[in-house]
């Protein structure tokens, strides 16, 4: 937390200025702002849009994506939402309802229907750590993860047997080994977030308690799938061929997301029930 501005939520730096996100829902625009070293540092421009009307619409390919991902208006109020917890970099992240978020396939046996695409948006704003899942003995080691790291990606996670293992992480101060180094603490008040991707519906583990307080679920539909590819719907690939203008709508959505949920934030800092 910046004692200097107990206000101030998140920050990132592009290369022609510094947005920064402050309580209870404010945006400024800095050009002299100078990034610490924990800061968020984006190789792009970043224009501030005029209202939601820009970036909300047909014509962003993210906002199509998302929506297209979301059987009901509160499954998509779900990811952006926690779009905004997420991206808080500079908030206080101890004793908090929900620390993690897993992406789970509404309909058993789903698959390609944009769980992971959702997972590398969040990280374009991030200082990321991705494992994959299935990587269960690179994984438990962390040897990647620093004071830097604020979003911890696993991506195809074994969610049905190994979801509690993750448990410790919510709740407890983490311990980085690293190979032929001294081991590294981050307290869990500056721990990272951390986003998981998992081919299953996991509508037992809504009824557990331990999984509740812990983990927010965000469902993804059938929509997209192998027929129905991502690039069929928008007719190119996200991230990958963007233009400027998607770019630009792309970070003033995520922003949205943020100020939107610091409005929430500021109301009532234990809103994480809305998740479960």
């Amino acid at each position: 937390m910046n004692s200097e501005d107990p206000t101030l939520a998140a920050r990132f730096f592009f290369r022609n200025c510094a947005v920064s996100l402050h309580l209870p829902g404010e945006m400024r625009i800095s050009r002299t702002l100078i990034p610490g070293p924990n800061d968020v540092v984006l190789d792009r421009e970043f224009t501030p849009a005029g209202s939601p009307s820009e970036f909300i619409g047909d014509q962003s390919d993210f906002y199509r994506f998302l929506d297209a991902t979301s059987s009901t208006n509160g499954s998509l109020v779900k990811k952006l939402a926690a779009i905004g917890y997420m991206l808080c970099n500079k908030l206080p992240r101890g004793g908090r309802r929900c620390r993690a978020f897993i992406c789970v396939n509404e309909d058993k046996g789903a698959c390609c229907n944009g769980k992971s695409l959702f997972a590398i948006a969040v990280s374009k704003l991030c200082n990321e750590v991705f494992y994959s899942g299935r990587d269960i003995k690179g994984f438990w080691c962390l040897s990647q993860v620093n004071e830097r790291t604020n979003l911890l990606h696993l991506d195809d996670f074994p969610a049905e047997s190994n979801l509690s293992r993750l448990f410790n992480l919510c709740t407890s101060d983490w311990i980085i080994k690293r190979k032929a180094e001294a081991p590294i603490t981050i307290p869990i008040s500056k721990a990272p977030y951390f986003l998981l991707t998992a081919n299953v519906a996991v509508s037992e583990l809504r009824k557990d308690g331990s999984f509740r307080r812990r983990f927010g679920v965000l469902d993804f539909a059938s929509f997209f799938g192998p027929e129905n590819t991502i690039r069929d719907y928008i007719g190119h690939d996200l991230f990958l061929d963007w233009n400027n203008a998607q770019w630009h709508m792309f970070d003033n959505f995520m922003f949205y997301c943020v100020l939107e949920y610091l409005h929430l934030y500021s109301r009532d800092k234990d809103v994480f029930d809305f998740y479960a």
